[in-house]
């Protein structure tokens, strides 16, 4: 779309392109100085808060599923996806899920904003390769009834995996746009997912178009006059931006800080294929501002929701061990402080056998997962 790049470059977003702060905040180390003991101790502290906090979550998760599950049962005809589930049958690998509910506003049809996202997400570059675009999933003109609504379908349709879920509540002339966040970031308060305003969007003197100090692309409002578009446009225009932000964050998080779909939109290039080689920084709790701690929750996740028990030890220099077991599989994981830029160094146990498997690094990509290395073995 043409639409597209002309109002990310206008005088509504592209200003503020230069002013979004890095989500990851990273604090680069002087790892000359940090001594092995150090660091070791380090990484286990990263390691067991995000082992606790994944556990957690992933109880949060489970029971709240219960729940709304048992609530739903015999209210099917009022759920805006009509069957519980729809969604959670389709999701197949990691990538993240976007979901954009209809809207009824100021003369258009329930689906002509969502449609118009849509269109400008798959018009970028590399898109598929990083997010999952789930269409057609509302009955009719049922759409999602406020953070309430958006965080029970996040929940019940993808458990445990990252969504972006989109809504709009429209106000008179006004419209806003809200996204649920699920599962996409290590929460400082250990929640699976938070929603957010992305914009509002209306048009009257004494209203300027104002950014958000946030680290993601947000508006307290934009005026619709002022863009020179179509008002349609912009909104999607608007909401598009903010959805590939979140996915660029995410993957840089899980070690991907080659993950530039904004780029290729403003540059008019596709992502790059390889990650650059992701900075180190310290750790807090869900700060995102280490990208070890941040992957390592989301894989304990991961592992979690397939079955999978797992705890932390010490490996005796600065790495961190992670076994992980089922019924019928052992095995130990040995991460090195820049994983996953790294591969993992992996123990084999099958009864009394003691197999130790090396993966060469020109073959190791940051896309594998601890949970497919396990699921190999099955």
């Amino acid at each position: 779309m043409e639409w597209f790049l002309a109002v990310i470059l206008g005088p509504v977003i592209s200003g503020l392109a230069g002013r979004i702060p890095d989500l990851i905040g990273f604090e680069l180390r002087n790892r000359g100085v940090v001594g092995a003991a150090e660091e070791e101790r380090r990484l286990i502290e990263i390691a067991e808060r995000r082992d606790a906090a994944a556990r957690e979550i992933q109880a949060r998760e489970e029971h709240e599923r219960r729940m709304l599950l048992e609530r739903y049962r015999h209210r099917g005809e009022h759920y805006p996806l009509g069957v519980i589930g729809r969604l959670a049958e389709k999701i197949s690998d990691g990538r993240p899920a976007v979901l954009v509910a209809p809207v009824s506003w100021h003369g258009l049809p329930a689906g002509r904003l969502p449609g118009l996202i849509h269109e400008a997400l798959r018009e970028v570059a590399g898109f598929s390769r990083y997010a999952e675009l789930h269409t057609g999933a509302f009955v009719g003109d049922r759409t999602i009834r406020g953070s309430v609504g958006a965080a029970e379908i996040s929940a019940l349709e993808f458990p445990a995996h990252p969504a972006i879920v989109v809504w709009f509540e429209a106000d008179g002339s006004d419209i806003s746009a809200f996204a649920h966040l699920g599962s996409l970031f290590p929460a400082v308060d250990g929640a699976a997912g938070f929603p957010i305003r992305i914009a509002r969007f209306g048009t009257g003197p004494g209203r300027p178009t104002r950014p958000d100090g946030g680290s993601l692309p947000t508006w307290q409002h934009i005026d619709l006059s002022e863009a020179g578009q179509p008002a349609e446009k912009v909104i999607a225009a608007a909401v598009a931006w903010f959805v590939l932000t979140c996915l660029e964050y995410h993957w840089q998080l899980r070690g991907f800080a080659g993950a530039d779909l904004r780029g290729s939109v403003l540059a008019g290039r596709a992502p790059a294929d390889a990650p650059a080689d992701p900075p180190a920084g310290d750790a807090e709790p869900g700060t995102g501002g280490d990208v070890f701690g941040c992957r390592l929750e989301m894989e304990l996740r991961e592992l979690e929701r397939r079955g999978f028990d797992h705890e932390t030890a010490e490996f005796g220099d600065t790495r961190v061990a992670l076994i992980v077991s089922d019924q019928d599989l052992e095995l130990a994981f040995v991460l090195a402080p820049d994983y996953p830029l790294s591969p993992p160094m992996v123990f084999h146990v099958a009864g009394a056998l003691r197999e130790r498997m090396e993966i060469d690094a020109a073959d190791w990509s940051a896309e594998r997962t601890l949970l497919e290395i396990a699921e190999g073995f099955r």
